[in-house]
């Protein structure tokens, strides 16, 4: 049997090509698919001219597609379009954050977070999403993000907020002006991805106290406005995404100060996800 499983945020998706006879899945990454974002013609283009030539002509059997966006309301929809691409036996859409449950805890119960492009956030039963206090996006929320930390940074850049040689580094590397910043945020398209490409300037100038508190301060914004409303303090807390991976550290902190305990944190879920489908494949 040939399982097609993927990991989707609005930036990019990883995907596994999963042979159930053998050990090794073969994966890969293409742009990402976010239901919200895309209409149907962006993501049957994406699927055709990116996934399917991947593939190489293999007949998938099964897809389990985690995704970004995939919220109820969008799941059929994204199940018509990969079907239609692929046309497989089964089909299953679910939310991303549901597969960083399924990767993190598996059967456990937990409190499990994304923070990548954008975050979000749910306590898990061991079986189900018991409760989610919703993300809300990148205008309104997303707290604890990629995008909200480089929208912080280039705030306070801008405005002039930070001690010199931070500024002349940060302008120096970004080739960003202020009409330039504008025009990328209010003019082009994704300035959420404009915004998140900034946060890796937060790290590489982590041990600058103003780069530290900047990270810590909105890593506790995401757990107070977030997490504290599960009121479980004694379930380990979760992470996959890129932001998780890079500040772990810093995020440490904030769920210490917050009265909170971290658990496992994985930059890509994908092969976990994987070996969740093998296990349940094999019941």
């Amino acid at each position: 049997m040939i399982l097609l499983i993927a990991d989707s945020g609005s930036t990019k998706t990883d995907w596994a090509l999963v042979d159930t006879s053998v050990s090794t899945p073969r994966t890969f990454c293409t742009g990402g698919i976010n239901p919200v974002l895309l209409d149907d013609g962006q993501i049957r283009n994406l699927l055709q001219t990116d996934l399917v030539p991947r593939l190489c002509g293999e007949k998938v059997d099964a897809v389990f597609f985690y995704g970004a966006g995939c919220r109820p309301e969008q799941q059929p929809r994204m199940a018509r379009l990969l079907r239609h691409a692929l046309s497989p036996r089964e089909v299953q859409v679910e939310g991303d954050l549901l597969g960083a449950c399924r990767a993190l805890c598996a059967a456990e119960e937990g409190i499990c977070c994304i923070l990548g492009t954008g975050s979000a956030s749910c306590l898990y039963d061991g079986h189900r999403i018991a409760r989610q206090t919703p993300s809300l996006g990148y205008i309104i929320g997303d707290e604890g993000s990629g995008c909200a930390l480089g929208r912080r940074l280039l705030s306070d850049m801008l405005k002039g907020l930070f001690p010199q040689p931070l500024q002349q580094a940060f302008f120096s590397q970004t080739g960003l002006t202020v009409a330039l910043a504008i025009d990328r945020i209010y003019s082009q398209p994704w300035p959420n991805r404009f915004m998140a490409s900034l946060a890796p300037f937060v790290a590489r100038h982590i041990d600058a106290p103003e780069m530290h508190d900047l990270a810590v301060d909105e890593f506790r914004r995401f757990i107070r406005r977030n997490l504290l409303a599960y009121a479980r303090p004694q379930l380990l807390v979760h992470f996959v995404g890129s932001i998780a991976h890079h500040f772990a550290p810093q995020l440490r902190e904030a769920l210490r100060a917050e009265g909170l305990a971290m658990g496992r944190i994985e930059q890509r879920p994908l092969l976990s996800l994987v070996n969740y489908h093998l296990n349940a494949a094999a019941l």
